[in-house]
């Protein structure tokens, strides 16, 4: 199964709850809103690794984040700056070992959905300024 854990305080990171769903999974896929370099997921992997939580994963672990060094204001540079959905699909794909039907089925979804909703909003509620 697919566990997702959404890291709400990044001040006091909750080590002992990712640890045990590694454990359930055996797998480790994380996401960063940030560039990789000096980020919450090195952190993380750290942690993890300090405590030997690593050695029960079935693969190596996964990580995703922005591309680029800063956060660009323009939409059409902003297209290229942010992770989309369908380059978490894949890695989520890769991991679990989906077969070609299943992971094109979930791709066309997540593609489908990512071209209805603009790339740099947080969320509908939010409208502004930009």
């Amino acid at each position: 199964g697919i566990e997702v854990i959404n890291l709400f305080q990044l001040s006091d990171i909750n080590i002992e709850l990712i640890n045990s769903s590694i454990n359930e999974t055996n797998l480790l896929l994380l996401l960063d809103l940030d560039d990789r370099s000096f980020s919450v997921s090195s952190e993380i992997l750290g942690a993890l690794a300090i405590k030997n939580s690593l050695s029960c994963l079935k693969k190596p672990p996964r990580r995703l984040s922005n591309h680029g060094i800063y956060s660009p204001s323009s939409p059409r540079l902003s297209a290229d700056y942010y992770l989309k959905g369908t380059e978490i699909a894949n890695a989520a794909c890769d991991l679990l070992d989906l077969d070609c039907s299943a992971r094109e089925e979930l791709l066309h979804k997540v593609a489908t959905v990512e071209k209805s909703v603009p790339l740099d909003v947080p969320n509908h509620s939010f409208s502004g300024p930009f």
